[in-house]
């Protein structure tokens, strides 16, 4: 059956899935996603389509799809047909759920607001010795932060709030379900954490050498808008600057070069070609050039950082915006409760949601 016809007809998903994962932006499911390799899981990625779109989209996947399968829900933009795409899922899996202090997540959509549509902050994305750091990357200030607070007093934020139509909607699709709160990303039992979430869910867990990955924060410095940068010190090698990598067959040239450890980048050049490359005539001088560029480009993610809107900032805003406060509070009280009824010691942990709270307790 073709899958638009399937659609029109309202036939469910061919039942070839084992798994729901479900997020919402700035929970953490880049870092999380990036390992589901390593979990045995082929993931079936629909981020940022239209309810339509998504359905084809799997349909098609599931029918092509061998081993453990995830699929993932998140974003909720097409309210029109969402419902009629939940419909079509229709068989008992585990869920495995990423979340966040709400109030956390909105400073993450809201401090880089105007700059998602750019995704990039950089001239090109190769380059030589005869290039220099501002032929590589464009200036501060290009592209300026939008913090958009006005946003506050009627936008809904679909992309953000999603538990409570989803939890609503699949609840008697729900086999198991387990959450993970992104705060716990940066614990020293993330992958006991982690284990705990497989062994419940039925997906291979990670291993310790995933923890530095998983702990990598791209949003730091914005580094995802810059990274991955590829340096050449000639036509025959290339050194990548790009996030933590478990990858075997790379060696990190960072700590040799820097002086020290970066937990989010490294300096990766193939394993094969390090020893060819430490003979060359070029390795001193293309070491030099890549110490300072690294020295820039860090002072860059300082300058970035600098200018993101702050969880206190956002705090103050709701003390004196009633209407951003009784608004968002619409939203949270029907959110925060769907997963309160399953993880209420997590809600309980959370510092900014529960200090909103309190604010709205004097309206």
């Amino acid at each position: 059956v073709n899958a638009d016809i399937a659609w029109s007809l309202n036939m469910p998903l061919p039942r070839r899935y084992d798994m729901l994962h479900c997020f919402s932006h700035g929970t953490g499911y880049m870092v999380s996603h990036a390992l589901t390799n390593y979990c045995g899981i082929n993931i079936i990625c629909t981020f940022l389509m239209q309810a339509f779109d998504k359905y084809v989209y799997l349909f098609n996947a599931l029918r092509r799809s061998k081993g453990f399968t995830g699929i993932e829900m998140s974003d909720i933009y097409d309210e029109k047909n969402l419902e009629k795409l939940l419909f079509s899922i229709d068989k008992p899996v585990p869920f495995f759920c990423q979340i966040r202090d709400p109030i956390e997540l909105l400073k993450h959509a809201l401090a880089r607001s105007g700059r998602w549509e750019s995704r990039r902050l950089v001239k090109r994305y190769e380059f030589n010795q005869e290039c220099s750091f501002d032929d590589v990357v464009h200036p501060l200030g290009t592209l300026l932060y939008n913090h958009n607070l006005e946003s506050l007093k009627g936008y809904h934020f679909p992309s953000l709030f999603i538990y409570a139509l989803l939890l609503e909607k699949l609840e008697k699709n729900i086999k198991e379900i387990a959450f993970l709160d992104t705060k716990e990303l940066n614990s020293d039992k993330i992958i006991s954490i982690f284990e705990n979430i497989a062994h419940k869910l039925g997906f291979t867990p990670l291993k310790e050498k995933h923890k530095k990955q998983l702990q990598t924060n791209i949003f730091s410095g914005s580094a995802y808008m810059f990274l991955p940068l590829d340096f050449y010190p000639n036509s025959s090698y290339k050194i990548s600057i790009t996030f933590s990598q478990r990858n075997e067959n790379l060696y990190d040239l960072y700590e040799e070069l820097m002086g020290k450890k970066n937990d989010n980048i490294g300096l990766y050049i193939d394993k094969t070609m390090l020893q060819g490359f430490r003979k060359e005539t070029f390795y001193k001088s293309s070491c030099e050039y890549l110490k300072d560029f690294i020295h820039k480009l860090e002072q860059r993610f300082m300058q970035e950082d600098s200018l993101v809107l702050k969880l206190d900032e956002l705090m103050e805003y709701f003390k004196n915006q009633v209407d951003a406060r009784k608004h968002i509070k619409t939203i949270l009280d029907k959110e925060v409760v769907a997963i309160k009824r399953y993880r209420p010691d997590i809600v309980a942990s959370w510092k900014y949601y529960n200090e909103f709270e309190k604010l709205c307790k004097e309206d």
